[in-house]
């Protein structure tokens, strides 16, 4: 019997483990997705200053890999923008309300960067992209370091949770 306990008990430990791991595994996905959207904003707005793009054709090429979250941002926007008769400032709203969710940023410039695109001279435009991706850079300084802590809280806790599983059952 007691090498049964013993085994359940690694396998309790174990299995913390391997949940603080996964844990860690689904934040850094997130960072990474993060990431991409300051690479697809540097994107967008390179595209704006030097490409003379339409933006449903910019937004197809933004969301070509459709591998992350922000890559299908953008091609909901280049399909909505092919399909529908709504005004871009609508479908900009609509799809940036889905994306803060899954990236965990704020709406509210998101949202006014989307008023400037498409309706003023590209001058404004650009302005007001730099603007956003300054604050953004500042954000995402932050999240990088609170990842950095979490992970380590994470870790500490998953594994100190298996020990603390191990010694009841043993």
């Amino acid at each position: 019997m007691g090498i049964l306990r013993f085994l359940a008990a690694i396998m309790l430990a174990a299995a913390c483990a391997l949940y603080g791991q996964e844990r860690i595994m689904v934040m850094k996905r997130r960072m990474v997705e993060q990431e991409l959207w300051q690479q697809k904003l540097l994107l967008l707005k390179g595209e704006i200053q030097y490409g003379h793009t339409s933006l449903p054709e910019l937004f197809s090429y933004l969301g070509k890999t459709q591998e992350y979250r922000v890559d299908q941002f953008f091609l909901s926007l280049s399909e909505h923008l092919a399909k529908e008769q709504l005004p871009f400032y609508t479908i900009w709203k609509q799809e940036v309300e889905e994306l803060v969710k899954y990236l965990d940023i704020s709406i509210e410039p998101l949202v006014l960067v989307g008023q400037q695109l498409g309706s003023v001279n590209r001058q404004t435009e650009l302005k007001n992209l730099e603007l956003y991706m300054q604050q953004y850079e500042r954000e995402l300084t932050q999240k990088r370091e609170c990842f950095r802590e979490q992970k380590k809280v994470v870790r500490a806790v998953s594994i100190s949770f298996g020990l603390a599983l191990m010694l009841l059952v043993i």
